[in-house]
């Protein structure tokens, strides 16, 4: 799961490991406020993406 910051274009990796018995207990946070795309990709394939919004 990659998410890019809609002004700066700055990229950050939020989560890379497997996820088992279809539950993760993840949690992301972003370095900046604003708004970010998230994509998330299995294998290289993309297979989503949303918006969120940051802020402080």
């Amino acid at each position: 799961m990659l998410a890019t910051h809609k002004k700066t274009k700055e990229t950050v990796q939020l989560y890379e490991w497997e996820i088992d018995n279809n539950k993760s207990g993840a949690k992301f946070s972003l370095d900046k406020p604003g708004l970010w795309k998230s994509d998330v990709s299995i294998d290289e394939e993309l297979l989503t993406s949303f918006i969120v919004k940051a802020e402080n």
